[in-house]
């Protein structure tokens, strides 16, 4: 689908079809069915019959922290970037657009495929599979599901919130690779705040991250496979491809200030 937008934009592939090692390596994808099951197995019981009695400082702060994995905003804010972005580039005059409004363009249009496409998936994933919110585990329990019930009580697994969640923090860890760690820790509080507020089983906050994190990787992939953004490292990890910015000359006056 990545590839259809870009082409639609008249951007061809620089680079014959790049396959990111963690992207088809199995070992990742075993590792997050078995953190599922393994919640599913283990945790889901427990949340599902506390839903609604956690302390209330907790659902609070649950409800006021689960905002930021709402995709409106961060779809609103990186669609405007980029059309803003865009304009600018088709003002300037050709090959001499500021680099700083050509990386800020392809950074939120990176974000708004990343995030648009995983909460695509998402919800389509949620209507099919249709499981029961906590809210109803004590009339249906956690094995409770009712595909295409077109209902909000149906649509648990997985969690669009921990999806969106992962796929903007992630994604964002991708592009400044020196705060991955306190990013991917956001993406994690996000998806925690939705357990808490009673709005997912822990297991369907584990897919949803597991979900939206494939499209951040899969998505800077793609951008890497037509020279925009990102490359590919040895390791086979998508990082960003800046470009190397020259100390500006000092100037005599600067220099002697310097040195005094």
């Amino acid at each position: 689908m990545v590839d259809t937008l870009l082409a639609a934009c008249g951007i061809r592939p620089r680079l014959p079809e790049i396959r990111c090692l963690a992207l088809v390596n199995p070992l990742y994808h075993l590792c997050c069915l078995n953190l599922v099951f393994i919640a599913f197995a283990l945790f889901d019981t427990c949340v599902g019959a506390a839903a609604g009695r956690f302390p209330a400082l907790a659902i609070e702060f649950g409800r006021t922290f689960t905002h930021a994995g709402n995709s409106g905003w961060i779809l609103l804010i990186a669609g405007y970037v980029c059309f803003a972005g865009l304009a600018t580039l088709k003002r300037s005059t050709a090959g001499k657009a500021p680099e700083t409004a050509r990386l800020l363009t392809a950074a939120a249009a990176y974000v708004f495929i990343t995030v648009a496409l995983s909460g695509l998936a998402a919800n389509m994933l949620k209507r099919v599979i249709g499981r029961a919110r906590p809210h109803l585990f004590e009339e249906q329990g956690i094995f409770s599901f009712s595909p295409f019930a077109n209902s909000t009580a149906y649509e648990s697994f997985p969690s669009g919130h921990a999806t969106t969640a992962a796929a903007f923090f992630v994604g964002l860890g991708f592009l400044v690779p020196q705060l991955r760690i306190p990013l991917f820790i956001a993406g994690i509080w996000i998806g925690l705040a939705r357990v808490i507020v009673g709005a997912h089983y822990p297991s369907d906050v584990i897919a949803g991250l597991a979900l939206g994190g494939w499209f951040a990787l899969a998505v800077a992939t793609q951008f890497a496979r037509y020279g925009i953004l990102f490359t590919i490292n040895a390791g086979g990890w998508p990082e960003p491809r800046y470009p190397h910015i020259p100390p500006q000359p000092q100037t005599a006056g600067t220099v002697a200030a310097d040195h005094a």
